[in-house]
């Protein structure tokens, strides 16, 4: 007898998630439920409330890096800060978080990061990182919102796009 396409799975898919509040100081989630933002929240949450998850990283065939940089920006730029200096104080935290990462945990390293998903929410998307933390990340699966596949920060053979998501 037949198995019906997608009924076998040779063994469950697990994914990690990573603490970043927890190691970089990220600030919450209070500005991630607005347009278009909520798929960095939105995400991590839905996977953390599946059989998909892992709270064992050494068990995960993929990881998700919370960063929050839509919801980053958007609080500092409600905060009175200027865009550039937002975005300065996002690649702050970044670096922060990628450093945290990179060396106190040893999932990074196995494959340079191919296997760490980044959540951008919104056209800007890496775009909002400085060319040392993108040329850190490059190599990682970017979740993207409406990015053109013409970007030359997207690749299609890694990268998705998906729909905006709003918060309830």
């Amino acid at each position: 007898r037949k198995k019906e396409l997608g009924s076998y799975v040779p063994y469950p898919l697990k994914i990690y998630i990573y603490d970043i509040a927890g190691m970089s100081g990220l600030e919450g989630r209070e500005s991630c439920m607005g347009p278009y933002s909520a798929a960095e929240a939105v995400l991590p949450d839905l996977v953390a409330r599946s059989s998909l998850y892992t709270p064992h990283g050494d068990l995960a065939d993929y990881y998700i890096v919370p960063l929050l940089t839509h919801c980053f920006i958007y609080t500092r730029l409600q905060k009175g800060f200027d865009f550039s200096r937002a975005s300065s104080a996002l690649n702050k935290v970044v670096q922060g978080s990628l450093d945290a990462i990179q060396s106190k945990l040893p999932f990074w390293s196995r494959t340079e990061g191919r296997d760490h998903i980044f959540i951008f929410p919104t056209e800007r998307g890496p775009a909002l990182l400085n060319e040392l933390n993108f040329d850190r990340i490059r190599k990682s699966i970017f979740v993207v919102g409406t990015m053109s596949r013409l970007d030359p920060r997207f690749d299609s053979w890694k990268d998705i796009v998906i729909p905006p998501a709003r918060g309830p």
